[in-house]
């Protein structure tokens, strides 16, 4: 059984990788948060205040999502493909406050 959110989900396997679909909303998370650190980064020079009105959003929204934009290539391409753990939700992962630096850090954090 896994939590997901706020259901629970029974997971039968063979101990081979599961195969779903990719979760939109998390690709989503991950493509708006490297947007916006393209936004700030493309010499345009903008600030937090400038990427949230392009965006149609806050400046807290574009700062609580910048980090997303540094998840190790592998996280990003589990994403990508729909293999990320079952428990990884686009709403999990916004909430993660402190993202590690550290490649490693952020695969334990988030169970790859």
């Amino acid at each position: 059984m896994k939590r997901r959110g706020v259901e629970t989900r029974i997971v039968l396997t063979d101990g081979s990788s599961i195969s779903r679909e990719p979760d939109g909303a998390l690709i989503d998370l991950v493509r708006r948060a490297r947007l916006y650190l393209e936004q700030l980064t493309d010499g345009a020079n903008r600030s937090l205040t400038d990427v949230a009105m392009l965006n149609g959003t806050d400046t807290s929204e574009v700062s609580r999502l910048l980090p997303f934009a540094f998840l190790a290539p592998k996280i990003t391409a589990s994403i990508v493909a729909g293999d990320q753990p079952v428990q990884l939700t686009a709403h999990r992962l916004s909430r993660v406050s402190d993202l590690p630096h550290a490649w490693t850090s952020q695969t334990a954090l988030l169970g790859f």
